[in-house]
């Protein structure tokens, strides 16, 4: 845990991709068992900051620690051995692959028999994918799709999470079930959750914390509901009136 009592933290942050930065200056933290959820206009450096945190990233100059560790330019493996694990928009599961053996693939460094047994018990936190357990990806809508991806992080048992946009291209319903299932892992397997997240007033529903992103600089970090009483950042920013 950090001075601040963060897990995950990021301090003067600079980062992009090569030579480019797209963030920079940029502080951030997400406290222990808590949602912090990361908003802001388009290219504003959102999915930048997430990947930085899980070493997708080039980092330029800053740190970035969790639980105390100073992880700042771990390779992505090295990061995920710490106990992060990073779910991306898009190709985030094995389309070839059946259900069950994508959950038991995301377990590949524990060993046949445990990968296999918390395959099983993962299952069942996902109900909606036990009907096509023996059935190719492939098949999934979208929304099973990121709840699958959430069950395959969930075998590797993380203790923070990294999702980047989630509900993307989902129905209104299906965002929701993703969002709430989201809300359910956090609160049955105490993961630390850092989200983010293009639809603002879905994102200030369920975070904790928020921090808003905009031209790579964080320009607001707080409660959701104090971000709520800015009317100067949510017109300015985020498009709420």
């Amino acid at each position: 845990m950090g001075a601040s009592g963060a897990l995950v933290e990021a301090s003067a942050l600079a980062a992009g991709y090569g030579g480019s930065t797209v963030i920079s200056g940029v502080d951030f933290e997400a406290r222990e068992g808590e949602i912090t959820v990361i908003v802001g206009p388009n290219g504003s450096g959102k999915s930048t900051l997430l990947k930085s945190l899980f070493g997708l990233c080039t980092v330029h100059s800053g740190a970035i620690r969790c639980a105390g560790r100073d992880i700042t330019r771990m390779a992505p493996h090295e990061v995920a051995r710490v106990g992060v694990a990073y779910l991306p928009q898009v190709n985030n599961v094995f389309t070839n692959l059946s259900v069950r053996e994508n959950l038991v693939m995301a377990g590949y460094t524990l060993g046949g028999a445990e990968a296999r047994r918390r395959a099983a018990g993962t299952m069942g936190a996902f109900p909606a994918l036990v009907r096509h357990a023996g059935g190719r990806a492939e098949a999934l809508s979208g929304g099973e799709r990121q709840m699958l991806a959430m069950g395959m992080a969930l075998v590797r048992r993380p203790g923070v999470m990294l999702f980047d946009e989630p509900t993307a291209n989902l129905s209104p319903r299906l965002a929701g079930e993703v969002i709430s299932k989201v809300r359910e892992m956090r609160d049955a397997f105490g993961i630390t959750v850092v989200l983010v997240e293009q639809n603002v007033r879905r994102a200030l529903d369920i975070g904790d914390a928020v921090t808003v992103l905009a031209n790579g600089g964080a320009v607001f970090s707080g409660a959701p509901a104090e971000l709520r009483g800015r009317d100067d950042l949510c017109r300015l920013y985020l498009g709420m009136r």
